[in-house]
């Protein structure tokens, strides 16, 4: 889109600006001589910055702006702390360069950015694929370029180096953490299951405290001294270990609501959700440009589709070699990293907290209706070859009760996957995805792979690559995998433990992958519920002990594994494997759900209506 036809759609805006002024040479925002009026911008005026123009944004200041149209180089200080207050839309047009920090010269730790919008109560999105001058956020529209790389951290969060109790002040990082933020926020996460007395009953014990110390010790770990007590235990040693997240970045892009204190609307809510009506940012197919070590918080308009964020927008292989990193998302009212039918993407070392919807989200958009409908039935490329590698999500909750955004699934996963071929997840955690509408709600695992939704490249190896990854404290599943007749796959590594009901619900159908090297710890009923045939688990290790309650499938409450009689392998030639693998701790090590057949016909097909097909599985070499 033109920089004139988008100032005319903008028009259109019931919130757009009433008078306008330009740049007209390279300057300073705050010296009279760059502005084509001879004085600097005032409040609520829409200010363009001409094509060919570099104009260095160096003000502190509470003026609040109208509409920002970036059509040469806006260029933030690198000397000193800047705020940008607008009430309207920031555009990057074609050719412009929206410059708030640079992989070769970012934003150093003694200089911060605000980037704030100043938005009406009650603001209506409308939403959707198309741009829409009323949905007021940060739009980087084909050609144009926005890049924002605040102070480098070693590690973005890391796990406890030893157990904090109640009541401590005092965290121990089990890495160098000496480079974060004095007086920045942290986030310690929960290490108990959820659900641990009643099926109904959370139990969240997420907690984010300020920074007031930070001591490197000799051995490598870091002493983070707190400034208020932390109310829950935080396992910190063995292998079952809480994490420590820095929330704090010194770049923030946020949303004022007028009238409003945002941190009054943190909660999950529902009326907490209805108002987390908060500016987004996009970038458009054709656009370019990197996000890292920034925070947004009070981000994502609740209930808008495509309104998050930090989102890549049908960018197709327009954002090859883009990536977000080290980045914190939080108090979201819609997700918070969005890859949408975009290519070649880093998504590396970012941190999520208490976000509206999945907060890592790979879409897809469907031929028609809402969701996916059928396997290829989509009308644009998939997404593909995009590298999550060591992110952290925790806290999500879906945007209702009963139901999500009109048109999309309703999930409160962690990871979310529409399209998981041809995506590599290595060494990212989920904690803490919370459905609000029961305990068995199947969009609240910490990792989700979506049914129906996979779209095969012709001539192209069917993989996806899977290694390290881990999901605890969730409340209903940590690893969900919903996807009838897959192609076999391999998941290396996975640590599922203390999620609220199972570990692994491995569904659903025909869904033959592989799993291997992969622990299961004191999740809730099971560890892995199969429902699927021909599945292959391998050199794996599962301990029980996690639940005090029972539900429909068994009265026990502890189960290894639970073969779903509704799918069943009904022949010795499509075997479900399980090999080299141990158990322990469990009052029920193997479990099958099945009815006597009455029809010798319904014996032998794989979905049973009455639940009565023959199921064979083979254990080799494994313990008890």
């Amino acid at each position: 889109m033109s920089s004139n036809a988008v100032r005319e759609e903008s028009s259109k805006s019931v919130s757009a600006a009433t008078a306008t002024i330009f740049s007209v040479q390279n300057g300073t925002w705050t010296d009279a001589s760059t502005w084509d009026l001879g004085r600097v911008p005032v409040a609520g005026e829409l200010v363009v910055i001409s094509s060919g123009d570099t104009v260095i944004y160096n003000a502190y200041s509470d003026l609040v702006y109208g509409e920002v149209d970036v059509e040469g180089v806006l260029r933030f200080s690198r000397s000193v702390s800047t705020r940008l207050k607008v009430s309207d839309n920031i555009f990057v047009l074609d050719q412009g360069f929206l410059d708030m920090g640079t992989e070769s010269d970012p934003i150093s730790r003694n200089v911060n950015i605000e980037v704030i919008f100043v938005l009406p109560q009650g603001s209506a999105y409308i939403g959707g694929p198309q741009f829409e001058p009323g949905d007021i956020g940060l739009w980087v529209f084909s050609g144009g370029r926005w890049e924002t790389r605040g102070q480098y951290l070693a590690r973005t969060w890391v796990k406890l180096g030893q157990d904090a109790v109640a009541g401590t002040s005092l965290v121990v990082a089990d890495h160098d953490v000496s480079d974060w933020f004095i007086g920045g926020s942290v986030l310690v996460t929960q290490s108990t299951n959820p659900l641990p007395k009643n099926p109904e009953q959370i139990v969240l014990e997420n907690e984010v405290r300020v920074i007031t110390a930070l001591n490197l010790l000799p051995n490598g770990t870091t002493e983070v001294f707190l400034d208020s007590p932390l109310s829950n235990f935080h396992h910190g040693t063995g292998q079952e270990r809480a994490e420590i997240a820095l929330l704090t970045r010194n770049i923030l892009v946020t949303t004022d609501i007028i009238g409003v204190n945002e941190s009054e609307l943190e909660s999950f809510s529902q009326a907490d959700r209805n108002g987390r009506l908060f500016a987004h940012t996009m970038y458009m197919r054709g656009s370019d440009g990197s996000v890292k070590y920034t925070e947004f918080k009070y981000m994502g308009s609740f209930r808008a589709l495509a309104r998050y964020p930090v989102h890549f927008h049908i960018m197709n292989d327009t954002s090859i070699g883009s990536t977000m990193t080290g980045n914190s998302v939080w108090y979201s009212g819609n997700r918070a990293y969005v890859v949408h039918e975009s290519d070649g993407l880093t998504i590396e070392d970012n941190v999520s907290f208490n976000t509206v919807s999945s907060p890592y989200f790979v879409e897809m958009t469907p031929a028609s209706g809402g969701g996916c409908i059928a396997q290829n039935s989509m009308v644009t490329s998939p997404p593909k070859d995009n590298i999550f590698l060591r992110n952290i999500g925790v806290e999500s909750a879906p945007v209702s009760s009963w139901n999500s955004l009109n048109g999309a699934p309703p999930d409160a996963a962690i990871f979310w996957l529409d399209q998981w071929l041809y995506q590599t997840f290595i060494g990212n955690v989920a904690v803490g995805a919370h459905a609000v509408s029961g305990a068995m709600t199947l969009r609240s695992g910490g990792f989700q792979m979506d049914e129906r939704c996979q779209v095969f490249i012709e001539g192209r190896q069917n993989v996806s690559l899977w290694f390290d990854n881990e999901a605890h404290s969730n409340r209903t599943t940590g690893l969900l995998t919903w996807c009838g007749n897959c192609r076999p796959d391999d998941i290396v590594g996975f640590h599922l433990w203390k999620n609220g009901v199972i570990g692994f619900w491995w569904a659903s159908y025909v869904n033959p992958l592989r799993l291997f090297n992969s622990r299961f710890v004191e999740n809730g009923r099971e560890q892995i519920r199969f429902w699927s045939i021909a599945t292959h688990t391998q050199d794996s290790e599962f301990i029980g002990g996690g639940s005090d309650w029972t539900d429909f499938f068994s009265t026990a409450k502890n189960v290894g594994l639970t073969a779903v009689a509704y799918v069943a392998n009904p022949s010795p030639d499509w075997p479900s494997r399980i090999i080299r693998s141990e158990f322990s701790g469990d009052q029920i090590h193997w479990s099958q759900n099945h009815n006597t057949c009455k029809d010798p016909a319904t014996e032998f097909v794989i979905v049973g209506i009455k639940g009565c097909s023959s199921n064979y599985f083979e254990f080799l070499g494994s313990s008890f």
